[in-house]
C-alpha cells in the first residue's frame, strides 16, 4: 500500500460518502476486509460517477498508510478543486460569510 499520509484525504465511511456526493473524489481506496455493507453502495456510487476503486489488503494497513493508528474502511482521495474550497473555508471564518465583513467597493 502507498504512503497516503501527505496527498489531500478524507477517512471513513461517512465523511467518503459526503465527498462523493459533492463530486470531490478523485479516488476511493476500500479496505477488503472492511464491512460490505459500509464499503458496497460507496464502491457502486464511484462506479456511477467514474471514480477510479483501489484496494488496500486490511483496514488496518489502509489506516497506517494514512498515517493513524486504528483501521480505515474507506479512504477519498480528493480532487484538486475540493482541497481549495477545504483550504478556503479553513481560513475564513465564519463571520466572513455571516454578512458581517464588507465586500471593497461597497
Amino acid at each position: 500500500m502507498r504512503d497516503l499520509k501527505q496527498l489531500p484525504k478524507l477517512v471513513g465511511a461517512k465523511q467518503s460518502k459526503k465527498a462523493l456526493d459533492d463530486g470531490q473524489v478523485a479516488a476511493l481506496i476500500v479496505a477488503r476486509d472492511a464491512q460490505q455493507t459500509v464499503t458496497a453502495p460507496l464502491v457502486e456510487q464511484a462506479a456511477r460517477q467514474d471514480v477510479p476503486v483501489e484496494w488496500a489488503d486490511s483496514m488496518k494497513e489502509l489506516g497506517l498508510s494514512c498515517g493513524i493508528r486504528v483501521g480505515a474502511a474507506v479512504v477519498a482521495l480528493l480532487t484538486p478543486i475540493s482541497i481549495f474550497t477545504a483550504r478556503f473555508i479553513a481560513t475564513h471564518s465564519a463571520k466572513h460569510f455571516s454578512g458581517q465583513t464588507r465586500i471593497r467597493g461597497e
